[in-house]
């Protein structure tokens, strides 16, 4: 497939550097034969949106059960204007007393609501990951700035309205029978939701997904996984899968 012309596209809110990363190069190391990429645990998204530049034609899902999080990803695809609209005020307003009564109001909705989350996440000091929270209702503030780029987010507007992109709010096991043969699975395990389940839950969830010919990808190591690239593992499925085109392009 052929790469998708433009500049990089980066999450719609801020991200951490490491995160925006391994993204990448999760993106560069899936096998040239990549279809379909499910993100489990999506935090920032940096790795779906990553994925869509390179392979334009993949069919992405993002799954969480964060409901404010899902909620600001669909509203930046279906009304990113009203979004910006939103994010200006706030930006406009910031400061310490504006913040707390942001992060008090959890009412809004639409727009409102995803300006809402990527004001707390852009504005808030880093959690104990030492990333952006996704609890953006315990935030504490962190910076005297807010990170926001309203060129960024229409760029991902318009990159995933086109797209074959589906949010999903499913845990991880829920989300399994949609896992298809060769699916890209990317596990961001440090992530806020991969955090959360622990280990042994991710364990299990590369065992799974292995078993339903999934490919895995994650950014530790675990169970079932060896180094396919600098800090990221996979699963001998898609160790298999880039070990054929290697073959193939040695022939």
């Amino acid at each position: 497939m052929k790469r998708r012309a433009g500049g990089r596209v980066d999450p719609p809110y801020f991200d951490s550097v490491r995160a925006r990363r391994d993204a990448r190069l999760a993106a560069l190391t899936a096998s040239e034969e990549l279809r379909g990429f499910v993100d489990p645990f999506v935090d920032g998204g940096a790795a779906a949106l990553a994925v869509l530049q390179r392979f334009p034609d993949a069919s992405v899902t993002l799954a969480s059960t964060d409901e404010e999080l899902v909620a600001t990803w669909e509203a930046v695809r279906d009304e990113p204007e009203a979004v910006i609209r939103s994010m200006r005020g706030l930006v406009g307003g910031h400061g310490p007393a504006q913040f707390a009564a942001v992060r008090a109001d959890a009412a809004s909705a639409g727009a409102e609501r995803a300006a809402r989350f990527i004001y707390l996440r852009g504005a808030a000091a880093p959690d104990a990951r030492g990333r952006p929270p996704v609890d953006v209702a315990s935030a504490t503030m962190g910076r005297g700035d807010v990170v926001f780029d309203e060129a960024n987010l229409r760029a991902v507007s318009a990159l995933v309205a086109r797209s074959d992109v589906a949010f999903e709010r499913l845990s991880p096991f829920a989300l399994l029978p949609r896992v298809q043969e060769d699916d890209l699975v990317y596990l961001d395990t440090d992530s806020a939701g991969a955090v959360s389940a622990g280990p042994r839950e991710l364990r299990s969830l590369v065992g799974a997904i292995t078993a339903r010919g999934g490919q895995v990808l994650a950014t530790a190591e675990l169970t079932g996984l060896t180094v396919v690239a600098d800090g990221l593992w996979g699963s001998g499925n898609l160790r298999r899968a880039l070990a054929r085109e290697g073959a193939d392009g040695r022939s």
